[in-house]
């Protein structure tokens, strides 16, 4: 963090280290993720949507895993940055556009509710679906 900086992005670098160091306390499943008809097993590396196998990147994988971990949780696009692509996140910030763009091709399907919802404003959620609760 260089000076001068903003209270405000000193708290949120503080919440999402934070955050971080949580998640990695938290006891996780061993080696399943899901989320409506999605699975994932983190073992194999391999997704699931109903009956169809999807070939996902390694960095689509770890985007889907981090969405799916905190299903119904909007998360901003500076977290999901740091989170999948390291913090602090260095580099184009239209990365994750065009990232979320090539999961929602292989992840949603005509007639299966969607799971991945870009909250306006805020940023992206994994939810089954309709985004508003």
């Amino acid at each position: 963090l260089t000076k001068p900086f903003e209270l405000q992005e000193l708290q949120a670098r503080v919440r999402a280290q934070l955050r971080r160091r949580q998640y990695e306390a938290e006891e996780r499943p061993a080696d399943q993720l899901s989320l409506g008809d999605l699975q994932i097993n983190l073992l194999s590396r391999s997704v699931q949507r109903g009956d169809r196998e999807l070939n996902l990147s390694q960095r689509e994988f770890e985007l889907l895993c981090f969405l799916v971990r905190q299903p119904d949780t909007v998360h901003s696009r500076q977290e999901i940055l740091d989170g999948v692509w390291g913090s602090p996140f260095v580099g184009d910030p239209n990365t994750l556009d065009v990232y979320l763009g090539y999961l929602r091709k292989k992840v949603e399907h005509s007639g299966a509710p969607q799971l991945l919802h870009t909250v306006r404003g805020v940023g992206v959620m994994a939810r089954v679906g309709d985004p508003k609760p």
